[in-house]
């Protein structure tokens, strides 16, 4: 009796859930920019292409009025949402974010699984931290994120020369060497 009032509390429990649980429509930026441009100042610009893909009844949908809302940090100089295609930007700025709305000129901008609804074009300081140049996006709740690269790296030289310095102060140490008794 136990395990068949056990099993119909997880049946119940698990229609409470929605059915449907997952957006049928989000925002996609790719990782890499479709287009990156070195300002000589030290800074960069990145171009990246806003898509919408689509899935299940919303791949056949018209979407006419994308909102989506962007936040990112610091080492952000410049953000600016651009036109694509069919559709026209409009931007509304924040303190460290702002809101972009991608309008469509026409009444049928397209259908399918995946559409380019606008651009953002991001100037980044060169010698920043990723987590400085971080871009989050939401749309209908979805979020999503990407971080532009920003030439901060350690090179493999130093690298290299730490782990020669390391092997010879190990080799320097050892107990029956020569170098031990100085």
């Amino acid at each position: 009796m136990k395990k068949v009032l056990a099993l119909l509390l997880v049946l119940g429990v698990l229609l409470m859930y929605p059915l449907d649980t997952f957006a049928a429509s989000a925002a996609y930026l790719p990782s890499e920019p479709s287009k990156k441009v070195d300002n000589g100042d030290g800074t960069m610009t990145y171009y990246y292409p806003v898509s919408l893909n689509n899935t299940g009844s919303e791949a056949t949908a018209d979407f006419t009025k994308v909102e989506i809302t962007f936040s990112y940090g610091p080492a952000i100089k410049s953000f600016t949402c651009g036109d694509a295609g069919k559709f026209t930007a409009s931007q509304t700025n924040a303190a460290a974010g702002a809101a972009c709305t991608f309008t469509a000129s026409e009444a049928d901008p397209g259908k399918g699984s995946e559409i380019q609804v606008g651009t953002i074009t991001v100037v980044v300081n060169k010698n920043a931290p990723d987590e400085d140049c971080t871009i989050k996006y939401t749309y209908k709740g979805a979020e999503g994120k990407i971080v532009p690269e920003t030439g901060v790296s350690i090179p493999y030289a130093i690298i290299a020369g730490g782990a020669v310095l390391a092997v010879g102060v190990y080799f320097a140490t050892k107990k029956k060497t020569k170098l031990q008794r100085i």
